[in-house]
């Protein structure tokens, strides 16, 4: 709603209109002028100034109000005893004290930063990690070559990498300079231990490859494993020659030439 048509509701207000009718006079949606209207009640002419921010109230506060409420006291009687921006929200206090109790309407602790959780910053554990008598890095910002050029690369490369540096580094500046988290390492590093389910077909595609001298294509190669029992598809011989580096020798044939 415009700031006119705010004020020409309030003025029907006045001569004694609710919020429906004003919303068809007017030939606005019925929402923002009842909204307006529960305002216009507590309020008076309040309701046209710019509704405030978020703001915070005491337990005590919220208890007392709510108390009064159940008591039989209005709730718009209430909220406008109590400078509320809304009848609404000691409705909400009281729903939440009968559900959970009067310890629900504690003002929650504020969620703590990052650094707040953490007070030692990489830097600390840079500086602790260089001290004396302990491991030092060599390279780009004091860490290992081998790890500074993984900004960019892939997740299981990243992990591949840092499993191999964990032994002589801490493991708190190779995530931060990876940019990995700490979850996310774990869970590949698990998947990469866990064993080859297809280590075995890797094998007889192996095997059937290297006892055919390396003429066997993909195709060949799956009649004969279809003739060993296994139930695979081309696509998936096709698919782990591909992973296992496999190239068949194609014999081309000699043109003619007189």
């Amino acid at each position: 709603m415009s700031e006119v048509q705010r004020q020409a509701a309030v003025a029907w207000f006045e001569k004694g209109l609710a919020d429906t009718a004003t919303a068809n006079l007017l030939g606005v949606s019925r929402w923002p002028v009842k909204a307006l209207y529960r305002r216009w009640r507590i309020r008076g002419q309040g309701a046209l100034v710019t509704k405030p921010g978020k703001q915070s109230y005491s337990f005590d506060f919220k208890l007392a109000l709510v108390e009064r409420f159940l008591a039989g006291e209005t709730a718009p009687d209430l909220a406008a005893e109590a400078d509320l921006s809304s009848p609404l929200l000691l409705k909400k206090w009281a729903r939440v004290y009968r559900h959970e109790g009067a310890d629900a309407l504690r003002p929650k602790p504020k969620r703590p930063t990052s650094e707040a959780r953490d007070p030692t910053t990489v830097g600390d554990i840079r500086a602790g990690a260089a001290a004396p008598g302990k491991r030092t890095f060599a390279g780009r910002s004091g860490l290992s070559g081998k790890i500074t050029g993984l900004e960019g690369s892939k997740t299981t490369v990243k992990v591949q990498a840092l499993i191999a540096l964990k032994a002589d580094f801490p493991l708190p500046v190779l995530l931060h300079v990876s940019g990995l988290a700490r979850s996310t390492f774990f869970y590949h590093q698990s998947r990469l231990q866990a064993p080859d389910p297809q280590e075995a077909l890797k094998t007889a595609v192996t095997e059937i490859f290297t006892t055919n001298h390396g003429r066997y294509g993909h195709r060949r190669i799956h009649t004969e494993l279809m003739k060993q029992g296994w139930a695979i598809a081309k696509k998936t011989v096709l698919k782990l020659m591909g992973i296992l580096g496999l190239v068949c020798e194609v014999r081309r044939r000699k043109r003619y030439n007189s």
